[in-house]
């Protein structure tokens, strides 16, 4: 069995609320959703994927979807945080006003997948700019409590040399300026940023992926 589908066997047991049903402990369905490209696999793929995602959503109140978003952005480990942007985008305005602060705090916390948070926020934060100048100005405080006594890249991503603040401040320096300035030490947070969102506008517009009113900007 290979190491994701050992992850996905793990996260069932995460406490996910109603999207505990995404995980089904054999197949990584969260995984087509970090570059958005399709697989040549039967059994998971970016259809599937979003179909899975779309049956959980359609089948429960909005109020349930947003206390499963909040399961999904409090655990430290990343591939619900993917999950999670994806959700963000089907909501309503309002439902979406009750989450934004969840998200941004996510980004101060660290993940593995800013780039992709980033860009999920940038479609449905119409204070998005100002705040991510703020953050590029100011930095980013990646002081996640969970993660104390333990390496801090063990769960939200792969081990790396990088500090995490530098992906996401490079995400957000393309998000905000339409600059890429990746380094060394950046895991090429703008890079991921832009091709992800790029990818993301397309399925919204080809309807794959279903979005309330999104800003796309200029991005």
């Amino acid at each position: 069995m290979s190491s994701h589908n050992l992850t996905s066997k793990r996260l069932t047991d995460l406490g996910l609320g109603i999207f505990n049903e995404f995980w089904d402990g054999v197949h990584p369905h969260y995984l087509p959703f970090l570059n958005l490209h399709d697989s040549n696999e039967s059994n998971w793929n970016l259809t599937i994927s979003i179909q899975r995602l779309n049956t959980i959503v359609e089948k429960h109140s909005e109020q349930s979807v947003q206390e499963g978003i909040r399961h999904l952005l409090t655990h430290p480990d990343w591939r619900p945080h993917l999950v999670a942007c994806l959700v963000l985008l089907r909501l309503s305005p309002q439902a979406r006003s009750t989450l934004l602060d969840l998200f941004w705090e996510r980004l101060s916390l660290g993940s593995w997948v800013s780039p992709q948070i980033s860009v999920a926020v940038s479609l449905v934060d119409r204070n998005f700019k100002m705040k991510g100048e703020k953050i590029l100005s100011d930095g980013l405080a990646m002081n996640d409590p969970s993660l104390l006594a333990q390496d801090h890249h063990a769960l939200p991503g792969p081990r790396r040399p990088y500090p995490p603040e530098g992906k996401t401040k490079a995400a957000l320096e393309f998000l905000v300026h339409n600059v890429i300035n990746d380094t060394s030490d950046n895991d090429a947070g703008g890079l991921h940023a832009r091709d992800w969102k790029q990818t993301l506008l397309k399925l919204i517009d080809s309807k794959r992926i279903v979005s309330c009113e999104i800003l796309q900007g200029t991005a």
